[in-house]
């Protein structure tokens, strides 16, 4: 472009010329930056898999679960990956389960057969990202039960984990034990990977043995809930 260059005062200047093919050039240019940007394929990103956490996680479950079957491990997993099972948009439903909860434990009308000693927050695979919060311990500390419904809601309404990692969780399976349980529990979450993998309920030899009462609650939350 020296020939579009005129020289005045001492100092170069672009001519009228000059300026209009700058112009035609730089919209060339974008022209093709933005078709390259179009065709750019996109960068695959694949979930991190560790085996040893999910393993691990499984067998001190089933350590303190031992009536755990194939929808609980599962069901472990769910909420481990997935958080709360399930938006919630109503909360008069969610509230009046709380309230129905909590005033069956305090009758002592939710059972169960082998009594083990819950723990106050549950840290759940793969990266603790999710806890469950159980009523028991949470209520016998005077845990502010208003402020855990809202965690519980903040939760549900927050986005998910990677379902990938359910292939994960299904690997490690593998290791379990438990050879039974193990192909169970596979098959199971195979099942329920054709299905979308839905939230599904403790089984009832599970609900007997232990009437589980907890709510999933993000783990910032639960520390908050529960750091007096």
């Amino acid at each position: 472009m020296a020939c579009a260059l005129g020289e005045r005062g001492g100092r170069l200047q672009l001519t009228r010329s000059s300026l209009l093919v700058f112009g035609l050039v730089l919209s060339a240019m974008s022209r093709v930056y933005a078709s390259a940007s179009a065709v750019a394929p996109a960068v695959a990103v694949a979930p991190a898999c560790d085996a040893s956490v999910w393993q691990r996680a499984f067998r001190q479950y089933v350590a303190r679960y031992p009536a755990a079957g194939a929808a609980d491990l599962y069901k472990l997993a769910h909420h481990g990956i997935m958080g709360s099972e399930h938006a919630v948009r109503d909360t008069v439903p969610v509230r009046a389960w709380m309230t129905r909860e909590l005033a069956q434990l305090a009758a002592g009308t939710i059972t169960r057969t082998n009594p083990v000693d819950d723990p106050l927050v549950e840290i759940l695979p793969p990266d603790g990202r999710f806890t469950r919060v159980h009523l028991r311990p949470f209520v016998a500390r005077r845990g502010d039960t208003e402020a855990l419904l809202r965690a519980f809601v903040a939760t549900a309404n927050e986005a998910r984990g990677d379902t990938a990692q359910f292939a994960c969780a299904e690997q490690a399976l593998r290791a379990l034990p438990d050879v039974a349980i193990s192909a169970a529990s596979r098959a199971f979450i195979a099942d329920r990977r054709r299905a979308g993998f839905p939230a599904v309920h403790h089984a009832d030899a599970y609900e007997r043995a232990y009437g589980p009462a907890y709510r999933v609650v993000e783990a910032r939350r639960a520390a908050a809930l529960t750091a007096k």
